[in-house]
């Protein structure tokens, strides 16, 4: 049985659950469209409402930002309902291998999205297939989500994890799973690798500092 929260109808069974919240499916009467709703402690609620509906703006691909509200100690975030699958689960779990250009375009977009975020002072801090959606294998259609250990910026090192993150996104892509030692040989465009693994094991000489600087890197490849 549906459950009414001000004018969302839940659809009873979740279509996520996390360790910090969870989501469904609801229908908003007053804008008559479907959306998702995440139920989640009010705190950390209120942190995710506001990096997405700021960082949300006029960026593609983060989740459209629709309502926040609390009842009950409980915050509601109310966003875009995402059409798609996700990439996978963990980095070394085997999925199945993305064509180069469409692999390194998703990428793109992944920072694209976290792009916005850091401008806003947070890091996403938590990219990794089962938070990137992908409809189709279009990667016009990718989206980075679930913001809740999302942390502000203190200094660079935490920028270089998301960058790290999204490499090795990319890399599970190209080969198929992330593997546990990386050896620089393990995919067959070496140019492209050594962009990979400049982000994945960045050194005080050689480390991309943003990430447009990633994105250029990746330019040549898309």
């Amino acid at each position: 049985m549906e459950q009414q929260i001000k004018y969302y109808a839940l659809q009873p069974k979740p279509i996520g659950i996390g360790h910090y919240g969870t989501v469904y499916e609801a229908f908003d009467s007053l804008k008559e469209q479907t959306v998702a709703i995440k139920k989640i402690r009010a705190y950390d609620g209120e942190k995710e409402a506001f990096i997405l509906k700021e960082a949300g703006k006029g960026n593609g691909f983060l989740p459209i930002f629709h309502d926040f509200f609390v009842i009950d100690e409980y915050g509601y975030v109310v966003m875009e309902l995402l059409d798609g699958k996700k990439l996978g689960a963990g980095f070394h779990d085997k999925i199945k291998q993305w064509d180069e250009k469409k692999a390194v375009q998703t990428a793109i977009n992944i920072l694209t999205g976290i792009s916005s975020i850091h401008e806003l002072g947070y890091i996403h801090n938590d990219i990794m297939p089962k938070n990137i959606m992908v409809k189709e294998y279009r990667p016009e259609l990718t989206k980075v989500y679930d913001f809740n250990r999302a942390k502000e910026i203190r200094n660079e090192g935490m920028v270089l994890k998301d960058l790290r993150n999204t490499a090795e996104v990319c890399f599970v892509m190209l080969n198929g799973m992330l593997p546990k030692v990386l050896t620089g040989a393990d995919l067959e465009n070496k140019e492209l690798e050594s962009v990979l693994l400049k982000a994945i094991k960045p050194t005080d000489e050689n480390k991309y500092h943003s990430t447009k600087e990633f994105i250029d890197a990746l330019r040549p490849f898309s």
